[in-house]
């Protein structure tokens, strides 16, 4: 089994009086000490990379336009999150995983 290193979500953050009173945190002194941290971008390749470079293009893209913003959109967004579709995708659902299931027991042909 492979060993992992704990996650540690908030690093230590010291002050004292030889950086000033600054509040320093250890986990930037790490990008000093030459262990930078690769974005995803930077770690995929090929297909991976093409496809994380064109989502975050088209996620830009969206941002500048000021689509995600609109009216539309924002009604589009309210409409998909709401009691109807979430009923209507249950259903369907239901009916994808249990109809195969249903039409044996009823010995449908």
């Amino acid at each position: 089994m492979a060993k992992i290193q704990p996650f540690d979500p908030d690093p230590i953050v010291t002050s004292t009086p030889s950086n000033g009173g600054r509040r320093v945190s250890h986990a930037s002194n790490e990008h000093r000490a030459g262990k930078r941290r690769l974005s995803p971008v930077d770690k995929a390749s090929g297909l991976r990379r093409f496809v994380l470079i064109l989502r975050h293009s088209l996620r830009t893209l969206f941002l500048k336009s000021g689509w995600w913003d609109s009216d539309l959109a924002a009604t589009i967004r309210k409409f998909l999150r709401g009691r109807l579709v979430s009923l209507i995708t249950m259903i369907a659902l239901f009916v994808a995983l249990f109809l195969a299931e249903i039409f044996s027991v009823a010995q449908v042909p």
